[in-house]
Formats: structure tokens, sequence, C-alpha cells
């Protein structure tokens, strides 16, 4: 049984208690949605993540926020023949992107960096098929 209870993930954001630091969940089977956290250039952000997705239809498939590098596994040859969202990036690991149009970066279990332009978060998981994947992972967010 899923979370929201209607046989899909919901993707939610909530706050807790520290000021600038939000919870949310990002599902393995988007491309991209939008995190609802805005952050502005030059702002300090830091990002950690845990939990795992299922990629190929099973749970035997598992992927820590981290993914499988190009060269490990299947990565390389999938990310072609699947046309992976970004390939290069590790395959099935999570990935951001400041505003819709902007560029993306692997996150991995933990990132810190300096948001190059303002806009809102977006959160996903690098893959090529995204209508066998479930789960999520468990994103906070400091800024």
């Amino acid at each position: 049984m899923f979370p929201n209870g209607e046989g899909s993930w919901a993707f939610k954001t909530y706050d807790i208690l520290a000021t600038g630091e939000t919870n949310t969940l990002v599902p393995g089977n988007q491309a991209f949605t939008d995190a609802g956290i805005a952050v502005s250039a030059g702002e300090q952000v830091s990002i950690v993540a845990s939990g795992k997705i299922h990629y190929c239809g099973s749970t035997k498939c598992t992927s820590a926020p981290a993914g499988s590098k190009f060269a490990s596994h299947n990565c390389g040859s999938d990310q072609y023949g699947e046309n992976f969202t970004e390939p290069g990036l590790n395959c099935w690991g999570l990935v951001f992107k400041v505003g819709s149009a902007g560029v993306p970066f692997p996150v991995g279990a933990k990132l810190t960096f300096t948001a190059p332009v303002t806009g809102e978060l977006y959160f996903g998981a690098n893959d090529g098929n995204y209508s066998d994947n479930s789960g999520a992972w468990e994103v906070k967010v400091n800024t």
C-alpha cells in the first residue's frame, strides 16, 4: 500500500521546527518535481538524503540517493538504451536543479552548494523509464 492510499506516491513537503529547514519526500517515479522550496542566487543550501527507490518493477532493484556509477552494473548501457533524463550522471540516483529549466546535478547522500541562480528546487530520479519505479527518498533541505 502506498502512503497516500491511492496506489501512487504523493510528493509531500512539510516544514519542521528549525528555521530554513524543510523535509520532503521525492518519489522515484518522476523525472523532476517542484519541492516548493525557493532559493536565492548566492544562498548556501545543504541537502541530506536517505531511503531507497525501486527502479525495475521489483524490490530487487533498489537505489540509494547516490545511485549507481556509470561503469557499474548495467548503468552505462541502460543510459543510452532508455534515454536517461541525465546521461552521464549516476543511474537511478537523486538529482536536483534550481528552476524548471535548470541544469541537473547529482545529490548523493549529502551535498552543500551555493545556489547559482534564484528559483525553486526540483528533485528527481535519474532514469529513463519511470513507469516501473516505486519508493521515495527522504530529503532534508537547509537554507
